[in-house]
Protein backbone atom coordinates (compact mmCIF):
# COMPACT_ATOMS: atom_id res chain seq x y z
CA UNK A 1 0.00 0.00 0.00
CA UNK A 2 2.79 2.05 0.47
CA UNK A 3 4.06 2.52 -2.51
CA UNK A 4 0.39 2.72 -4.17
CA UNK A 5 0.42 5.75 -1.78
CA UNK A 6 3.51 7.21 -3.13
CA UNK A 7 2.22 6.94 -6.54
CA UNK A 8 -0.71 8.52 -5.98
CA UNK A 9 0.38 11.34 -4.54
CA UNK A 10 2.96 11.48 -6.22
CA UNK A 11 5.69 12.65 -2.98
CA UNK A 12 7.98 10.57 -1.13
CA UNK A 13 7.15 9.81 3.04
CA UNK A 14 9.21 11.07 5.61
CA UNK A 15 9.21 7.75 8.56
CA UNK A 16 8.35 9.25 11.93
CA UNK A 17 9.77 7.75 15.30
CA UNK A 18 6.76 6.05 15.12
CA UNK A 19 7.76 4.09 12.21
CA UNK A 20 4.64 5.59 10.25
CA UNK A 21 5.51 6.62 6.71
CA UNK A 22 3.83 10.18 6.85
CA UNK A 23 2.90 12.32 3.93
CA UNK A 24 2.12 15.80 4.13
CA UNK A 25 -0.24 17.43 1.86
CA UNK A 26 -0.79 21.26 2.09
CA UNK A 27 -3.40 23.36 0.37
CA UNK A 28 -4.79 26.59 0.36
CA UNK A 29 -8.81 27.05 0.04
CA UNK A 30 -9.46 30.92 -0.32
CA UNK A 31 -6.79 33.62 0.21
CA UNK A 32 -7.15 32.93 4.03
CA UNK A 33 -6.89 29.34 5.46
CA UNK A 34 -3.53 27.16 5.55
CA UNK A 35 -4.37 23.42 5.59
CA UNK A 36 -2.15 20.72 6.03
CA UNK A 37 -3.25 16.96 5.83
CA UNK A 38 -1.13 14.28 7.07
CA UNK A 39 -1.83 10.26 6.59
CA UNK A 40 -0.01 7.88 7.91
CA UNK A 41 0.84 4.93 6.92
CA UNK A 42 2.79 1.68 8.35
CA UNK A 43 3.77 -1.59 7.77
CA UNK A 44 0.68 -3.01 10.04
CA UNK A 45 -1.71 -1.67 7.49
CA UNK A 46 -2.32 0.69 10.43
CA UNK A 47 -3.56 4.51 9.19
CA UNK A 48 -3.08 8.02 10.85
CA UNK A 49 -5.00 11.17 9.37
CA UNK A 50 -4.32 14.39 10.84
CA UNK A 51 -5.90 17.60 9.61
CA UNK A 52 -5.38 21.41 10.53
CA UNK A 53 -6.44 24.16 8.97
CA UNK A 54 -4.86 27.61 10.71
CA UNK A 55 -2.99 25.12 12.93
CA UNK A 56 -6.13 24.18 14.34
CA UNK A 57 -6.87 20.34 14.38
CA UNK A 58 -10.22 19.67 12.62
CA UNK A 59 -9.63 15.83 12.09
CA UNK A 60 -7.74 13.47 14.21
CA UNK A 61 -7.76 9.93 13.39
CA UNK A 62 -5.18 7.69 15.30
CA UNK A 63 -4.02 4.37 14.37
CA UNK A 64 -7.00 1.92 12.95
CA UNK A 65 -6.53 -0.95 10.91
CA UNK A 66 -7.16 -0.97 7.27
CA UNK A 67 -7.86 -3.86 5.43
CA UNK A 68 -7.91 -2.35 1.26
CA UNK A 69 -7.47 0.65 -0.37
CA UNK A 70 -9.23 2.05 -3.16
CA UNK A 71 -7.86 5.01 -5.27
CA UNK A 72 -9.74 7.72 -6.99
CA UNK A 73 -8.35 10.15 -10.04
CA UNK A 74 -11.30 10.49 -12.98
CA UNK A 75 -10.05 13.94 -13.67
CA UNK A 76 -12.12 15.53 -11.19
CA UNK A 77 -12.31 13.81 -7.88
CA UNK A 78 -8.57 12.49 -6.65
CA UNK A 79 -9.47 10.44 -3.49
CA UNK A 80 -8.55 7.49 -1.33
CA UNK A 81 -10.99 5.70 0.20
CA UNK A 82 -9.38 3.43 3.41
CA UNK A 83 -11.62 0.37 4.12
CA UNK A 84 -11.77 -0.66 7.31
CA UNK A 85 -10.45 -4.08 8.84
CA UNK A 86 -12.64 -4.23 11.97
CA UNK A 87 -15.97 -2.87 10.27
CA UNK A 88 -15.72 -3.60 5.94
CA UNK A 89 -18.54 -1.71 5.90
CA UNK A 90 -17.12 0.97 6.85
CA UNK A 91 -14.68 3.47 4.93
CA UNK A 92 -12.32 6.61 5.32
CA UNK A 93 -12.31 8.80 2.30
CA UNK A 94 -9.65 11.11 2.01
CA UNK A 95 -10.15 13.25 -0.85
CA UNK A 96 -7.73 16.04 -2.06
CA UNK A 97 -8.59 17.35 -5.31
CA UNK A 98 -11.31 19.52 -5.67
CA UNK A 99 -10.49 20.58 -2.37
CA UNK A 100 -9.49 18.75 0.77
CA UNK A 101 -11.87 16.79 2.59
CA UNK A 102 -12.04 13.96 5.05
CA UNK A 103 -15.00 11.93 5.57
CA UNK A 104 -16.34 8.63 7.32
CA UNK A 105 -18.90 6.56 6.20
CA UNK A 106 -20.34 3.26 4.89
CA UNK A 107 -18.60 1.80 2.05
CA UNK A 108 -20.57 -0.02 -0.77
CA UNK A 109 -18.97 -2.10 -3.04
CA UNK A 110 -20.15 -2.07 -6.41
CA UNK A 111 -19.45 -4.29 -9.41
CA UNK A 112 -19.76 -3.43 -13.43
CA UNK A 113 -22.38 -5.95 -13.94
CA UNK A 114 -24.37 -3.94 -11.05
CA UNK A 115 -23.94 -0.61 -13.53
CA UNK A 116 -25.75 -2.30 -16.52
Amino acid sequence: MLAKLQEFFAIMPVMDRQEFFRFLLTGNEGSIALNRLTICVNDDNELKVMWEQNDRRIVDIKAIAIQDSIFTDDGFEKSVQFILERMPSRMIKVQVEPHLHVEFGPFFESCDECDE
